[in-house]
Parts: structure tokens; sequence; C-alpha cells
């Protein structure tokens, strides 16, 4: 299962480089299709569908992948839900726009929420690496994204979000700033969060937002941020 998995998106990469015409009339439906696999336990599978589904986001209408970037959002502030289907605890999560895909995985085969986290920020620094023109199109659904993972604990994903924002057209401080009601919006979401270590970067979401508006010291203990 796994192999015929990794063999699939390797085809899939393959078919967006190579047949890129034949395959755009298809790639919204296959878009929502490789979304499902995004969660696999595999970390293999889940990296590979990863690069598929930016390959095939280059030829997806930028309303399509901003579906996908808000699915990944939710994923990214619930992943402790089994794809958005169903939460612990009896309470009901966000909808997500996978509903039934072919890629999609069992319940019972979800990976946990660092896993999860991992794989959202991979597919954006993918679509951002991929898709650009995209990525820029959709950058009020996107910037809002990379600046919450723009401060996760650790520096690796902290420098990958970071790196997703450099890479697009504006640069980092000019996309916050273009996308910055979008931004607060989404901080704001993540401060009502359960789970203490995203309220965490939410609190620090907003300082940065603050301190690239000028209401903080521009020398200030997140200069770091801007380097």
């Amino acid at each position: 299962m796994l192999a015929a998995q990794a063999g699939t998106a390797r085809a899939v990469v393959f078919l967006a480089n190579q047949s890129a015409p034949l395959l755009a009339p298809h790639a919204p439906q296959l878009l929502q299709a490789l979304s499902g696999a995004l969660r696999d336990t595999s970390a293999t599978v889940a990296r590979l569908m990863s690069g598929a589904t930016a390959q095939v986001a280059r030829l997806c209408p930028p309303a399509t992948v901003e579906k996908l970037v808000a699915h990944l959002t939710n994923l990214y502030l619930n992943p402790d839900t089994d794809g958005g289907r169903g939460s612990r605890g009896g309470e009901s999560a966000p909808r997500p726009w996978l509903t039934n895909a072919a890629f999609s995985v069992s319940p019972g085969r979800t990976r946990d929420a660092d896993a999860t986290r991992a794989t959202v920020r991979a597919t954006c620094l993918d679509i951002v690496r991929h898709a650009p023109a995209v990525a820029n199109a959709i950058g009020g659904t996107l910037v809002p994204l990379a600046v919450l993972g723009a401060h996760e604990a650790t520096d690796e994903a902290a420098a990958q979000w970071r790196q997703a924002l450099d890479e697009l057209a504006h640069g980092r401080e000019r996309s916050v700033r273009t996308h910055l009601a979008a931004t607060l919006a989404l901080l704001q979401t993540a401060l009502a969060s359960p789970s203490w270590a995203l309220r965490k970067q939410a609190a620090l979401g907003l300082a940065t937002v603050a301190n690239l508006a000028g209401a903080c010291a521009r020398d200030g203990p997140l200069a770091a941020w801007r380097r």
C-alpha cells in the first residue's frame, strides 16, 4: 500500500512536469484528492504527497489552491482532529475542504499533532517554491498561516516558515503589511486555541506584527524574526 501511494505521488509529479497541458483540466479534482493523503501515518508518503500537491497546485486556479491552504490552516489549528471530520471530547471541528477523496486516510491512520503541522509546513513551502505565481495570488490566506508558523518553538520549523515568507514576491515584511487584516484575524483565532503552545505562537505573532507596524522598537526583543 505504501509503495503504491509513493509511486502514485511520483507519477503525479512526472505528469505535472511532462504533460502539464493534459493534466491541467483535471488539476483541481486531483489537488483535492491529494490533500487527503497529507496526514498519512507514513512520513515518507506524506512528504511525497506534499511535493505532488505543490506541483499540481501550479496548474490550478488560485481560488482552488486557496481552498487547499484554508484546509491546511484548519489542520494546523486543529491537528488532533481526524482531518476535520470530528474532534476529541465530542466537539465538532470546522468542516475541511476535503470531504471525499481517492487518497483520503482511513480513521485511525492519522498522524500526531507535530507531524501534521510539519506536513502543513512542508506543503506550504513547496507551494511557494513550485507554484510562486499562485502563492502570491493567495497571499491573503497563505501569509497569515506563515506568520503564525514563523513563531513555532523549534528554530528549524520557524525558519522554514520565514523562508516561505521570504520567497514570496513582496518579501516578508511587505507581505505581512499587505495582508495585515487577514493576519490579525488568524492570530486572534489562534489565541482562543486550547493549545498553550499555539496561543504562545499567536501572542508572539501579534507582537511581531506590532513591531513591523512601528508600534514597537525595531531593535526590540523580536528583531531576530526580521533576520
